[in-house]
Formats: C-alpha cells, sequence, structure tokens
C-alpha cells in the first residue's frame, strides 16, 4: 500500500516585526494601521453600493436589508478598529502624564508620528481616494482630541503643505465614476479636508 504523500508544510503568516510607523511602537502603529484598513474597507465597500445601487434603482426590501447588514458590518469594524487605536493613543498619554518631562514629550511624540503618517498617506497620488479619506478621517479623530495634535498641524509649515496637497490633488485612473449626488472621489476628499479645517477653526480658534 502507497502512503499518501503530506501536502507540503504552509510558511505561518508573517509576523509584523518592526513599527510600520516610524518613531512609534510596534502596538500602537499595528492599531493605527488596522484602523486605516477597516476605514478604507468600509469606504470602499460603501462606494461600490452606490455604483450597484445607481445601475439597478429598484431593489427588494430584502436586497435593501441585506446591503444594509453588509455596510453596517463594516461601519462596526472600523469603528472598533479606530476606537482600539485612540484608546490605546490615549492610554499612553495618561501613562506618560505623570512621569518625567522627557517620557511626557515621548507621548506628544507619538500623536505628531501618528499625524506625519497620516499626512504621508493623503500627499501621496498614488493612492486611492477611499484610503486617504481613510487616513483624513482619524487624522481628524486625533486632532479632536489632542491639543498637540493640533498644535503640530496648525503650524504653518504643515497647514500650508496640507492646503496646497488638497487643492492639488490628483486623481487615480478608475477613480473618475460619480457617486449618487454627482460628486467624484477629488471633489467628495476635497469637501471633507475643507470641512476639517472648518470644524478645527470654529472650535478651536487657531488650534
Amino acid at each position: 500500500m502507497t502512503s499518501k504523500r503530506k501536502p507540503p508544510l504552509q510558511p505561518p503568516p508573517a509576523i509584523m516585526t518592526e513599527s510600520p510607523v516610524p518613531g512609534v511602537n510596534l502596538e500602537l502603529a499595528s492599531l493605527l494601521v488596522q484602523a486605516v484598513k477597516a476605514r478604507r474597507k468600509l469606504l470602499s465597500k460603501f462606494y461600490t453600493t452606490q455604483l450597484a445601487t445607481n445601475s439597478v434603482p429598484e431593489s427588494s426590501n430584502a436586497e435593501v436589508a441585506e446591503v444594509s447588514s453588509a455596510l453596517q458590518t463594516f461601519q462596526d469594524k472600523a469603528d472598533d478598529a479606530t476606537t482600539s487605536f485612540l484608546n490605546e493613543l490615549r492610554r499612553l498619554a495618561v501613562h506618560h502624564s505623570s512621569q518625567s518631562n522627557k517620557t511626557r514629550n515621548n507621548a506628544s511624540i507619538c500623536v505628531t508620528h501618528c499625524l506625519a503618517f497620516l499626512l504621508e498617506i493623503i500627499c501621496e497620488n498614488n493612492n486611492s481616494f477611499h484610503l486617504r479619506r481613510s487616513a483624513l478621517a482619524l487624522i481628524r479623530e486625533i486632532l479632536e482630541r489632542s491639543s498637540h495634535g493640533r498644535m503640530y498641524f496648525s503650524s504653518e509649515r504643515h497647514l500650508l503643505e496640507f492646503v496646497s496637497m488638497v487643492e492639488n490633488c490628483e486623481e487615480m485612473e478608475g477613480e473618475t465614476n460619480r457617486s449618487s449626488g454627482g460628486h467624484t472621489s477629488k471633489s467628495t476628499f476635497q469637501q471633507e479636508a475643507i470641512d476639517l479645517i472648518h470644524h478645527l477653526s470654529a472650535n478651536y480658534g487657531q488650534f
């Protein structure tokens, strides 16, 4: 009797050993990356759902309920990932608040490094607008909670670079399809960026 040949062993899944966010510890960086990815998936799912709805305007109640349920699942995952990241960022800030000045500065630096990482995503024209809008949403969450982050973002250099990037951003090939509201991915992203500036100005003055 011939023995069955065992299938070759599969390599274990890759384990992240180096922080993908320069200057940030691996745990916090991993949570940030997961939050960005989860929100990108939500935006992508929402966009494809809009296109499908536009092409087939009449849907049964069951189909509408199924789509709504799927979107809610993506929404819950994005919210959970964002909350996990923000909680860890807050935990680091609270933990370091009673430490030495050097340690407190390190906590503030984590915020600025996270913002710098997200701004880099936004400034890269080769990234999809789903990804850039995801990064923008995370920037807003950080800025609403961190005065140090607002100080960093509102510095003349960073704010001017952000405004210039929003004005001059380019669409990737294949992203020119319009949503149900008649807006392109580019115009939606630009409007959300403008809303962020207005929101910060209205609520925090000079941030």
